[in-house]
């Protein structure tokens, strides 16, 4: 008989069950959030932020709220002041203006539009409440083309205008001959009874200053001499004309003096943040902070791209009112392994960070000051899950943050840090078999993301059946939660075939001789040929007798199986 081998193929069932990630907020600390700031190096650094805000800005503010998940609320918060009262008082500003030869052509014509722009500002409102305004231009020489005049008065602004119109650009840069000529100023009689506190000084130079005055000695030579007279007293012009000198550093910074005793003194350096004073000197911005300025956040550096309008109105609203802040920006740079989302689609973003130019403030008023407010929400994520990102490490929540004065200066913001967590993961390896267990599950729990993968322990091994791999293959790192199944194949198992005897009928003669093996083989299907394995059960032939007889064989195989 012909006896087919078969093969069964055990196929294991594929299961995958995908489970929440444990909840990271679970995992934090308390005070999870703390407050640092950026050194002078860029880098973060632990600590609370020590910095002198600017006449005008009260507050500034930013925290961070803990939602769990590695995800924070960001408030930022500005409160700018401004005073109640200012508009009905008396004040007197005296502008000092360049009006060198560097200045001519843009530059003195930006001058003249940002100053008439101050000259609108600084007017107000309400007709002919004694805001008085001289200007001063100041060049080798120095001149009044305005004497004080009630700029809120129609006239009095008119004035204005003309003199600063025709304000003409020539010559070298006399600074101490300018704030000589302001502080004589302010002893006129039109302004002396007017407050210190609101007197003011606005101080424009683009170069360094290359002459100074000093007292003139008369004698035979007098008539060579370059003079310049204020209020009746004649002064020498002295200086090279050229680089400047410490010199003339000198006696400007001690004139200063004594127009910081009249008045509160801005400075605009314009152009010349660069400049030497003089040769191995400070820069022309240095020198105008720290000598000329009444204090440094009351001196302005403005290139010549710099739009000098914005310049002058800080300072006007500082000079009139204070400042409600409004338009002012916020730059709010990007950190490592921060992602930002939900901000206003009014806040403007770019892969640098995002600026919040300030709008929509709430006002308070206490005493004499109106304060106003601005605030903004938004949310961040640390990706804790980055493989570079360490856990249990400080990291800022977002890069610096700062309000960007008109003179240049930063106001920066606090900025919150925090410690992310890791996403945690469980790896199971089942056997993938329904019913009875072939091996115990091994569970790896609360496995770190991005860690290697822990491997099976032993062989896995199931009778009958050759283990073949596991289903999905298995990750080299955890980045979820994950089954992985045994796979298998079921052995082969041969069935033997039995074994086949070729034989045929024969026909012999009375007497012959007669071989019951000749011509009888056996052949087997997994043994080959057997023929020697042939037994003669039954062989009753009589070769002297005719008749028919039977002969019969038997074959055995290895196996055990007959034929």
């Amino acid at each position: 008989m012909n006896v087919k081998k078969f093969t069964s193929y055990a196929v294991a069932l594929m299961m995958s069950v995908s489970l929440a990630p444990i909840n990271a907020n679970a995992l934090t600390t308390d005070n999870a959030v703390t407050n640092g700031y950026y050194n002078e190096s860029g880098q973060w650094v632990q600590g609370e932020l020590d910095q002198t805000l600017p006449e005008g800005i009260h507050s500034v503010d930013k925290t961070a709220e803990a939602l769990g998940n590695n995800t924070y609320k960001m408030k930022l918060k500005v409160v700018t002041k401004q005073k109640v009262e200012t508009f009905t008082r008396r004040s007197a500003t005296v502008l000092v203006v360049d009006t060198s030869g560097s200045m001519d052509g843009k530059r003195i014509r930006n001058l003249q539009v940002a100053a008439k722009e101050f000259v609108e500002s600084y007017a107000g409102d309400r007709e002919n409440v004694g805001r008085y305004l001289a200007v001063v231009d100041f060049a080798t020489h120095v001149e009044v083309p305005l004497n004080w005049s009630d700029v809120s008065s129609t006239r009095g602004k008119t004035r204005a205008f003309e003199a600063i119109d025709n304000l003409r650009a020539g010559g070298g840069t006399n600074l101490d001959a300018g704030i000589k000529q302001a502080t004589s100023l302010f002893l006129k009689d039109d302004v002396k009874e007017i407050q210190k506190a609101n007197r003011n000084t606005v101080v424009l130079t683009d170069g360094t200053p290359t002459y100074y005055l000093k007292d003139c000695v008369g004698g035979w030579d007098t008539f060579f001499h370059t003079h310049v007279i204020i209020d009746g007293i004649t002064y020498d012009v002295d200086g090279d004309g050229g680089k400047g000198s410490e010199k003339t550093v000198e006696a400007t910074s001690k004139d200063a003096k004594l127009l910081k005793d009249q008045s509160t003194v801005y400075t605009v350096c314009y152009g010349a943040a660069r400049d030497k004073a003089y040769e191995d000197g400070p820069t022309v911005s240095e020198f105008l902070k720290g000598s000329i300025a009444t204090s440094r956040d009351k001196a302005y550096d403005s290139s010549e791209t710099d739009d000098l309008t914005k310049v002058f109105k800080a300072i006007s609203e500082s000079v009139t009112t204070g400042i409600t802040g409004k338009d002012l920006e916020v730059f709010d740079g990007t950190a490592p392994f921060v992602s930002v989302s939900q901000l206003p689609p009014s806040v403007q973003q770019d892969k640098s960070g995002f600026k919040w130019k300030l709008a929509n403030a709430t006002t308070t008023t206490e005493g004499t000051q109106t304060y106003y407010t601005y605030e903004l929400e938004y949310f961040v994520t640390l990706d804790a899950d980055h493989p570079e990102f360490e856990e249990g490490k400080l990291y800022p929540l977002n890069g610096e943050t700062y309000i960007a004065m008109p003179d240049g200066s930063k106001v920066k913001f606090p900025i919150p840090g925090a410690k992310g967590i890791k996403s945690r993961y469980t790896v199971t390896y089942t056997d993938g078999v329904d019913g009875k267990p072939v091996f115990d599950d091994q569970v790896y729990p609360d496995l770190v993301v991005g860690t290697i993968t822990p491997e099976f322990r032993g062989t896995p091994t199931r009778a009958g059946y050759t283990f073949t791999g596991w289903s999905p293959a298995v990750e080299e790192k955890v980045t979820k939660n994950i089954t992985y199944n045994a796979t298998w194949v079921m052995n082969m198992v041969p069935i033997n075939a039995a074994p086949v005897i070729h034989a045929t009928d024969k026909t012999i003669e009375v007497g012959d001789e007669f071989d019951p093996r000749a011509d009888v083989t056996a052949e087997d299907e997994e043994d080959g040929d057997i023929t020697n394995n042939i037994e003669i059960l039954k062989n009753d032939v009589n070769i002297n007798e005719p008749g028919i007889y039977d002969v019969t064989y038997k074959v055995t195989d290895t196996q055990g199986c007959r034929s």
